[in-house]
């Protein structure tokens, strides 16, 4: 028995790579919305959703705070919205109320004196001080409540190519920042995040000093 008409109405297979990162959540959730923790599970299975934190606001109030899948934190798109309350029509108990909400991205401003040997070029070693700094705060490496520390900047920073010295002059969430600039948070060494807020960076300032020795 053959069928003339080409096949239609199917859709792409599953990618490896997706299976491996929501299989086990699928499999922990069974794809029924009862827990919190199978609300976070289903919603990081739902395209464009990067980063989920949940909250049970009451016995049937979840509030699902939301990062879409961007190169930076930021608010969430509407049609995702609309996306993550219609999968979980068929999931969620009857008596679930669910609410998308956006994940609140603290920026966090830092300012270096980076001391470098003068036998390296001065603009190759404060490129590779930038890009080491956006690196500890890109998206993809940071997420809800996860503190930041001061000692992985001097971490990050310190064992690269001509850097010889580092002070960092600024370390603090953006609006902790008192009257005339100073930062607040620098004698901690640590900037908490709130179990709802995702740290990104801010101002960033490196100010490069020549090792005449």
């Amino acid at each position: 028995m053959s069928n003339p008409l080409g096949a239609a109405g199917g859709a792409d297979r599953e990618s490896i790579d997706h299976a491996t990162r929501f299989g086990p959540l699928a499999f922990r959730s069974g794809q029924r919305a009862v827990t919190l923790s199978d609300f976070e599970s289903l919603a990081q299975q739902i395209g464009g959703v990067a980063k989920v934190r949940g909250v049970s606001r009451d016995w049937n109030h979840v509030d699902l705070y939301i990062a879409p899948e961007s190169n930076a934190c930021g608010p969430v798109p509407e049609d995702l919205r609309t996306r993550i309350i219609a999968a979980f029509e068929e999931k969620r108990m009857v008596t679930s109320i669910i609410r998308v909400l956006d994940a609140t991205c603290v920026p966090i401003d830092i300012a270096m004196d980076v001391v470098f040997d003068r036998h390296f070029r001065v603009d190759v070693v404060r490129q590779s001080v930038d890009t080491a700094v956006r690196s500890l705060l890109a998206f993809h490496n940071v997420d809800f409540a996860r503190p930041v520390y001061l000692s992985s900047v001097y971490g990050a920073v310190e064992v690269l190519p001509g850097v010889t010295a580092l002070t960092v002059t600024t370390f603090a969430r953006q609006a902790s920042l008192v009257s005339g600039g100073a930062p607040i948070d620098i004698g901690i060494g640590r900037i908490d995040i709130g179990d709802f807020e995702i740290p990104s960076l801010g101002n960033l300032t490196i100010s490069m000093l020549e090792n005449r020795r």
